[in-house]
Protein backbone atom coordinates (compact mmCIF):
# COMPACT_ATOMS: atom_id res chain seq x y z
CA UNK A 1 0.00 0.00 0.00
CA UNK A 2 1.35 3.31 -1.20
CA UNK A 3 1.73 6.09 1.85
CA UNK A 4 1.14 9.97 1.77
CA UNK A 5 2.58 11.69 4.50
CA UNK A 6 3.37 15.48 4.89
CA UNK A 7 7.59 16.59 5.99
CA UNK A 8 6.68 16.61 9.46
CA UNK A 9 5.98 12.78 10.04
CA UNK A 10 9.10 10.14 9.87
CA UNK A 11 9.21 8.01 6.70
CA UNK A 12 7.90 4.17 7.85
CA UNK A 13 9.53 1.50 7.31
CA UNK A 14 7.01 -1.71 8.35
CA UNK A 15 7.87 -4.27 10.98
CA UNK A 16 7.49 -7.56 8.95
CA UNK A 17 7.63 -11.15 10.22
CA UNK A 18 7.97 -13.58 7.77
CA UNK A 19 8.21 -17.46 8.03
CA UNK A 20 8.57 -20.57 5.57
CA UNK A 21 7.48 -24.14 6.28
CA UNK A 22 10.61 -25.48 4.31
CA UNK A 23 13.44 -23.19 5.59
CA UNK A 24 14.70 -19.95 6.99
CA UNK A 25 13.70 -17.01 5.50
CA UNK A 26 16.13 -14.13 5.39
CA UNK A 27 14.69 -10.72 4.83
CA UNK A 28 16.53 -7.45 3.24
CA UNK A 29 14.86 -4.21 3.90
CA UNK A 30 16.15 -1.01 2.60
CA UNK A 31 15.04 2.33 1.09
CA UNK A 32 15.66 4.63 -2.10
CA UNK A 33 14.93 8.43 -2.96
CA UNK A 34 12.94 7.55 -6.46
CA UNK A 35 12.73 11.79 -7.11
CA UNK A 36 14.76 14.58 -5.27
CA UNK A 37 13.90 16.33 -2.48
CA UNK A 38 12.39 20.11 -2.99
CA UNK A 39 11.35 19.21 -6.66
CA UNK A 40 7.47 20.32 -6.99
CA UNK A 41 7.62 20.61 -2.48
CA UNK A 42 6.62 16.99 -2.84
CA UNK A 43 9.09 14.13 -3.04
CA UNK A 44 8.71 10.13 -3.14
CA UNK A 45 10.88 7.47 -1.37
CA UNK A 46 9.83 3.74 -2.18
CA UNK A 47 10.76 1.31 0.46
CA UNK A 48 11.91 -1.93 -0.63
CA UNK A 49 11.35 -5.48 1.29
CA UNK A 50 12.83 -8.74 -0.01
CA UNK A 51 12.14 -11.93 1.60
CA UNK A 52 14.70 -15.35 -0.19
CA UNK A 53 13.47 -18.55 1.41
CA UNK A 54 16.96 -21.55 1.79
CA UNK A 55 16.14 -22.88 -1.59
CA UNK A 56 16.59 -19.04 -3.10
CA UNK A 57 13.29 -18.17 -4.37
CA UNK A 58 12.69 -14.78 -3.56
CA UNK A 59 10.04 -11.83 -3.82
CA UNK A 60 9.82 -8.42 -2.82
CA UNK A 61 7.37 -5.65 -2.02
CA UNK A 62 8.08 -2.20 -2.98
CA UNK A 63 6.18 0.77 -1.47
CA UNK A 64 6.22 4.45 -2.68
CA UNK A 65 6.04 6.60 0.00
CA UNK A 66 4.88 10.42 -1.18
CA UNK A 67 6.05 13.32 1.12
CA UNK A 68 4.44 16.38 0.73
CA UNK A 69 5.90 20.10 2.07
CA UNK A 70 2.81 22.49 2.20
CA UNK A 71 4.49 24.24 4.44
CA UNK A 72 6.07 28.12 3.83
CA UNK A 73 9.87 29.58 4.96
CA UNK A 74 8.74 31.67 7.26
CA UNK A 75 11.11 34.73 9.10
CA UNK A 76 12.61 34.25 12.41
CA UNK A 77 12.24 37.89 12.96
CA UNK A 78 11.94 41.06 10.24
CA UNK A 79 13.61 44.01 10.73
CA UNK A 80 11.75 47.55 11.79
CA UNK A 81 9.83 48.73 9.06
CA UNK A 82 11.30 52.43 8.72
CA UNK A 83 14.48 53.69 10.12
CA UNK A 84 15.73 57.27 10.53
CA UNK A 85 19.35 58.52 10.36
CA UNK A 86 20.92 61.85 9.82
CA UNK A 87 23.17 62.08 6.79
CA UNK A 88 26.30 62.72 9.20
CA UNK A 89 25.66 59.12 11.15
CA UNK A 90 26.41 57.26 7.67
CA UNK A 91 24.20 53.79 6.60
CA UNK A 92 22.98 51.64 9.55
CA UNK A 93 24.26 48.24 9.33
CA UNK A 94 21.74 45.95 8.20
CA UNK A 95 19.81 43.64 10.13
CA UNK A 96 20.71 39.98 9.99
CA UNK A 97 17.39 37.94 8.46
CA UNK A 98 17.50 34.20 9.10
CA UNK A 99 14.58 32.23 8.24
CA UNK A 100 13.45 28.73 9.08
CA UNK A 101 10.82 25.97 7.76
CA UNK A 102 9.12 23.49 10.24
CA UNK A 103 10.68 20.55 7.56
CA UNK A 104 14.44 21.70 7.60
CA UNK A 105 16.99 19.56 9.41
CA UNK A 106 20.49 18.82 9.86
CA UNK A 107 20.17 16.88 6.23
CA UNK A 108 18.53 19.49 5.12
CA UNK A 109 19.40 22.63 2.31
CA UNK A 110 20.06 25.68 3.78
CA UNK A 111 18.02 28.54 3.30
CA UNK A 112 18.92 31.24 2.02
CA UNK A 113 18.09 35.02 2.70
CA UNK A 114 18.75 37.60 0.05
CA UNK A 115 18.69 40.74 -0.05
CA UNK A 116 17.90 43.46 -3.23
CA UNK A 117 18.54 47.28 -3.00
Amino acid sequence: ENLYITCTERIPLNNTCVYDDCSTVSLNIGRTNISEVCEDRDYVVQNYYTLTDGCGNSVTYLQNVTVSDPYEVTFDSLPAANVSVECQEGEPEADVLTASHVCNDDSSPAINVTYED
